[in-house]
């Protein structure tokens, strides 16, 4: 219900924009013009975070199977090293040598878990001297996925809410965050029977985020297949 009048808003700013862009209209001030971009921006905003907060409602519900979990990652990592805005910061991957680190996941949701985390380490770190590094490995009955940077670091008050819905820390960010991508992450790896940790050694001396996905049996993977309403 809250999608239709954003949907309305933004839609009725986009074409007044568009309009006054196309038929070269430059008799609105150009802080009308200001104020119809910011309404056109926010309320896509707005709508990203409602998508946002309906995901942590649908964690669960999709389809698992064996997935490799250094597969998936390789391909995040190797996405976000294209994009522009992160260049200059020095991501790398490990996958340990011995048996695959494969675990019964709905592959989207592990890449959004990935993609969170990545991303978290690259907002966290500046460019020219960032450092962001990726372990995957297959220990025991569990598969871990270590992100590791060395930017601006955690209090223990920011450790001790740093999953919480909503709350942000974005001081170093390039844009103010929603507090919720972290939210999203532990919803998923908990759905996933996982766990998930933050560590930090303090105000500028980096973060680290662990998670442990437990590896299933092939029965396992028989009840991972079912489809959860």
């Amino acid at each position: 219900e809250i999608n239709n009048p954003l949907n309305i808003i933004s839609g009725y700013a986009e074409l007044t924009l568009k309009r006054c862009e196309s038929n070269g209209q430059t008799h609105l001030p150009p802080e009308i013009l200001h104020a119809l971009r910011i309404i056109r921006e926010e309320s896509f905003r707005c709508k990203q975070i409602i998508e946002k907060l309906l995901s942590l409602t649908r964690m669960g519900g999709g389809r698992r199977e064996p997935i490799d979990v250094g597969r998936v990652t390789g391909e995040v990592v190797a996405m976000l090293r294209a994009v522009e805005q992160y260049q200059g910061r020095d991501v790398r991957l490990t996958v340990s040598d011995g048996p695959a680190p494969v675990v019964p996941a709905n592959e989207a949701e592990l890449k959004q878990v990935v993609l969170n985390l990545v991303l978290n380490a690259l907002e966290a770190v500046s460019s020219g001297n960032g450092r962001v590094r990726v372990d995957v490995r297959h220990a025991g009955d569990a598969v871990t996925v270590a992100v590791e940077d060395n930017g601006r670091g955690m209090t223990a008050e920011i450790l001790d809410r740093v999953f919480e819905p909503f709350f942000t820390d974005r001081r170093g960010g390039t844009e103010p965050g929603t507090g919720l991508g972290l939210s999203i992450t532990h919803a998923i790896v908990e759905a996933h029977g996982g766990r998930i940790r933050a560590e930090s050694d303090g105000p500028g001396r980096g973060s680290r985020f662990i998670v442990e996905l437990p590896v299933a049996s092939a029965s396992g993977f028989a009840h991972a297949d079912t489809v959860t309403a």
